[in-house]
């Protein structure tokens, strides 16, 4: 709304006289999108990020961005901590000032490669079974959809009944679920 007003000609001291809010606020919520890519801002704009946690993402280029903003939907944790946990995780390649070096309490900079390294095969892995994880979705409907069909037919339930109950019991469970 405060960036349409603008949009539209408001000046930010008009907005902050109206709102009774200190200008320095629209200042920075003008410019807290500036630095991100259009991508990562679709991921989080409906997301409860903090400012410094957007700060944060800034630090790393734009692909490295998505990906981290693809995380934080992954993992529903848009927190600022999580978000220099995974800047702390990039590699220095994939951070707008590589020549800076990283500097976390406690942590040596052999320890942070380390942790660059172990970053990236956690996120590989995690995007793995991601993809696996929607593959066995589906085998796991059509399988359930088999199960429900096969429990239709009156002479299998019956044989079911008669010699395996238990396992009757269990496929019925199965066909009854509402999503897997």
């Amino acid at each position: 709304m405060i960036m349409k007003a603008l949009d539209c000609g408001v000046t930010e001291e008009q907005i902050a006289k109206a709102l009774n809010i200190d200008i320095k606020k629209i200042t920075r919520g003008k410019d807290l999108l500036d630095g991100l890519h259009a991508e990562a801002i679709q991921l989080l704009k409906e997301k409860p990020i903090t400012e410094r946690a957007l700060q944060i993402l800034k630090q790393a280029k734009a692909l490295r961005q998505i990906e981290m903003a693809q995380l934080m939907v992954s993992g529903n944790n848009f927190t600022f901590a999580y978000a220099r946990a995974l800047l702390v995780g990039t590699t220095p390649a994939q951070l707008v000032k590589p020549d800076l070096p990283k500097k976390v309490k406690g942590m040596t900079a052999e320890e942070i490669g380390r942790m660059e390294k172990e970053m990236e095969s956690l996120e590989r892995d995690f995007r793995i079974f991601q993809d696996q994880f929607g593959q066995n979705t589906l085998h796991l409907g059509a399988a359930q959809r088999y199960v429900r069909k096969l429990l239709d037919n009156a002479k299998v339930k019956k044989f079911l009944q008669q010699r395996h109950p238990e396992l009757l019991e269990e496929l019925l469970e199965i066909a009854a679920l509402e999503a897997l």
